[in-house]
């Protein structure tokens, strides 16, 4: 299949998604003529113009370029090697083999389930983003799915910056570490290092190292499991940014946010990394 057809393919399905292709040409600023011609399989969009689908649909551009594969029916799981993992997009097998090897012992105290993590915002304090975290376990190893930013309004600045991360959670010395490789976009690495909160044995409080729209970032974060009763679908469409004040919010969770961020400062500040002139009376023995 030629390229631009493979593009146009994509390009339809993504639109597909959307709620009508006159939204996506708006959010985009691409002129319909031209969108046309692009669903078509006529003309391939310049780089420039690629990046803003990208950027709108939340994918890279090689994805845009990629032969589609066939669909499997919901719930039916992909073939994987005997004795290994499902693969998750991250080759959790292979992960799995090099944990072995170093004799790493891949079960934790975390439980399979749907669970909320909370961020802060450094470039908005009034805001938290709010993504969903999915974890199983499965020979052994916990893997974990976190989905950012899937219900964020089409065409609004943070529905720019959707994550798909896939990766595994192992546990040392109490500390849970979330390591894993976002899906989309620039495809960047993140890391999350938690543990369980002394006065809740629901909630996990830590640090996150992650891609911020103005760049990487380290933030406080939180991790809540999902009320029982909830289904994924209904935790997806609570996956988005809110505000700090949000009556539906637990003021818990706004309370160890703020701590952890006090004390993620108070770390740095304990480092005093400035040069300092020497005082008078002041040699160096060298």
């Amino acid at each position: 299949m030629l390229l631009r057809a493979i593009f146009a393919a994509n390009l339809t399905r993504l639109c597909k998604q959307q709620k009508s292709i006159a939204e996506v040409c708006r959010a985009t600023g691409i002129n319909r003529q031209q969108m046309n011609k692009y669903l078509a399989g006529d003309l391939v969009p310049r780089e420039a113009t690629r990046a803003r689908l990208c950027s709108y649909f939340g994918v890279s551009d090689r994805e845009l370029f990629e032969e589609a594969k066939p669909a499997r029916p919901y719930g039916v799981k992909a073939p994987v090697p005997t004795g290994t993992v499902e693969d998750e997009g991250l080759a959790l097998h292979e992960l799995a083999a090099t944990m072995k090897s170093f004799e790493i012992e891949g079960s934790t105290s975390l439980k399979s389930g749907l669970y909320f993590a909370y961020f802060l915002t450094p470039h908005e304090p009034s805001s938290l983003m709010r993504s969903l975290i999915v974890v199983r376990s499965d020979n052994g190893i916990t893997s974990f799915r976190r989905l950012t930013g899937r219900s964020e309004a089409k065409g609004s600045w943070w529905s720019h910056f959707r994550g798909d991360h896939r990766g595994i959670v192992v546990e040392r010395r109490h500390w849970l570490y979330f390591v894993a490789m976002n899906q989309v976009g620039c495809q960047e690495p993140t890391l999350l290092v938690l543990r369980w909160l002394t006065h809740s044995e629901a909630m996990l409080s830590g640090h996150a190292s992650i891609l911020n729209p103005s760049g990487p970032v380290v933030t406080a974060v939180v991790l809540k499991q999902c009320p029982p009763r909830m289904t994924l679908r209904a935790a997806i469409r609570a996956s988005h940014v809110l505000s700090s004040d949000d009556p539906t919010l637990d003021p818990i969770i706004v309370d160890t946010l703020e701590e952890q961020s006090r004390s993620l400062l108070a770390t740095v500040r304990r480092f005093d990394l400035s040069v300092q002139p020497i005082k008078e009376g002041e040699r160096s023995l060298w």
